[in-house]
């Protein structure tokens, strides 16, 4: 049995599905690795822009991907997205239902 629980509007943030995936498979993709070192070679970023994206949500330096929440990784994404500054948080269009950027 399965429960969905649909959070409040604006409790977490919202981002494209391929934004997701890619931090997701980012997190996971090295073994025996914390988060930060993870999140570095999946996604190409700086060991210290990933330990940055890690500590700015409030996590220790050592956690692992394992660990999180899996809320932990849409704010993930919608960090990445932040310091790529060259997409913005996805949004859905609330009249039609689609995603727009």
């Amino acid at each position: 049995l399965v429960v969905l629980e649909r959070l409040p509007e604006g409790e977490q943030p919202r981002i494209s599905p391929e934004r997701l995936r890619e931090t997701i498979q980012a997190a996971f993709g090295q073994r025996r690795k914390t988060l930060a070192n993870s999140l570095a070679a999946g996604l190409g970023l700086s060991r210290e822009t990933a330990q940055a994206m890690v500590e700015a949500l409030g996590l220790p330096a050592n956690v692992r991907a394992e660990r999180l929440e899996p809320g932990r990784f849409t704010q993930l994404a919608a960090r990445w997205a932040r310091e790529k500054k060259d997409e913005a948080p996805w949004r859905e269009d609330r009249q039609s239902g689609s995603p727009t950027p």
